[in-house]
C-alpha cells in the first residue's frame, strides 16, 4: 500500500505555471517528500485535455526537460489521463505523478 500527494492546478494561459508551481513542488520534495506517486488535477478552461499536455509538454522539452513529458496515463486509457515521472535530485526515488486534466466550459451569462 502507497499513499499520494496531490496538487490541483488552474489551467488558463501559461503551461509553465502547471510545471512549476506542481509538478516541480512534488520533483523538488516539497510535495509529497516521502511518497513515490502523486496526483494533480488540471482545470482546462479552453481546449482539451490533449491540448493542454501538448502545451505542458511543449514547456517541458524547451526547458530541456523531455524525459519528464507527459505520457498515456499509466493507469487509464483516457484523454484526460496522463503519467510523467520525474527525477528527484535531493531524494534517492523518482516520482511518478499521474494528472487528470478536467474540462469545464464557463455558462453564458
Amino acid at each position: 500500500f502507497d499513499t499520494a500527494g496531490c496538487d490541483s492546478a488552474k489551467w488558463g494561459f501559461c503551461p509553465g505555471n502547471y510545471v512549476v508551481e506542481g509538478i516541480d513542488r512534488f520533483k523538488t520534495g516539497k510535495y509529497a517528500g516521502s511518497h513515490r506517486f502523486g496526483f494533480m488535477a488540471g482545470y482546462v478552461l479552453t481546449g482539451g485535455p490533449q491540448s493542454a499536455a501538448e502545451g505542458i509538454n511543449g514547456y517541458l522539452t524547451g526547458k530541456g526537460r523531455r524525459e519528464e513529458r507527459l505520457q498515456s496515463c499509466m493507469l487509464r486509457d483516457e484523454p484526460w489521463a496522463r503519467s510523467s515521472v520525474h527525477e528527484r535530485p535531493t531524494l534517492n526515488v523518482p516520482i511518478t505523478l499521474h494528472h487528470a486534466f478536467l474540462c469545464f466550459r464557463l455558462a453564458p451569462s
